[in-house]
């Protein structure tokens, strides 16, 4: 009687005689020696996680895979780069000092959500904040551009 055997190496399959059952056996395509012997049965497949079908059953959040990332500063770079925008158009200037800072602290943490150590999370609302605080120092810039040619006209 012949019998099919797989190589578990290479599971190439193996016809061997009934009299080479539970005997040493070597696979011709790998050269893995085995014993020959009736295949166990599979075991049950692991039961797969349930995946919507839709976008909105999981969010971003719970779909990531947590990292030791350092907090994000997203709100205070938007709150300072928005505070440095509107702030200084209707108090003419004052917050506007406040814009540079916005930059700074944006483009710094940017950076260290590309490098992979903050909390991406966080990137939309830094780069608003960032922005704010491009549009902020351009404004501080050309209204002491402003004063300074004032001053020098006069």
């Amino acid at each position: 009687m012949v019998e099919i055997v797989t190589c578990p190496a290479c599971q190439r399959k193996l016809q061997l005689a009934g009299a080479d059952w539970d005997q040493s056996v070597q696979c011709p395509q790998c050269a893995h020696t085995f014993v020959a012997g009736p295949t166990p049965l599979a075991a049950p497949p692991a039961p797969s996680i349930p995946v919507p079908t839709n976008g909105d059953d999981l969010d971003i959040e719970r779909r990531h895979i947590p990292r030791d990332y350092e907090p994000h500063r997203g709100p205070l770079i938007k709150g300072l780069g928005l505070f440095s925008l509107v702030g200084g158009v209707l108090f003419l200037g004052l917050p506007l000092v406040v814009g540079p800072v916005a930059w700074a602290l944006g483009s710094r943490d940017l950076r260290a959500i590309d490098d992979g150590h903050m909390d991406p999370k966080g990137r939309k609302q830094t780069r608003t904040g960032r922005w704010c605080g491009i549009a902020a120092s351009v404004l501080l810039l050309l209204g002491l551009t402003v004063v300074v040619l004032l001053q020098l006209l006069a």
